[in-house]
């Protein structure tokens, strides 16, 4: 039994480091993963990053009308407040790409389809 208890100990400090360590030194390592978190915060943050690959994004993204909101919008982590593909759809990110009801460029015999069906607005 007391081989089992062992291995089983072995078991779950492989797959949780934390569990080997004392409450004190286990609080040591969390400070030690928050200051990590906070310095790649600071590093690779969209919103105030300063990783010269993450800046040319962000202000890439912020050039573009409503680039950041829809890109926030599709990253919630919460499912009811994500984006939905009609909201993309009419995001102001995709002005640009609505069609002019008022302008055709299509010929009598061509069939078009539109997304702008499905539009809400």
């Amino acid at each position: 039994i007391t081989s089992s208890l062992r291995s089983l100990d072995v078991r779950s400090t492989r797959n949780n480091p934390h569990r080997s360590l004392s409450r004190k030194a286990a609080a040591e390592h969390v400070g030690v993963d928050a200051a990590q978190y906070e310095n790649d915060r600071k590093i690779f943050s969209l919103e105030f990053g300063t990783d010269p690959c993450i800046t040319r994004a962000r202000e890439s993204l912020q050039s573009m009308d409503g680039g950041m909101e829809l890109l926030y919008s599709l990253l919630s982590f919460d499912p009811q407040k994500r984006a939905s593909p009609l909201a993309v759809i009419n995001s102001s990110f995709m002005t640009s790409l609505r069609e002019d009801p008022n302008q055709s460029i299509a010929n009598e015999s061509d069939i078009v389809h539109s997304f702008m069906a499905y539009s809400t607005r």
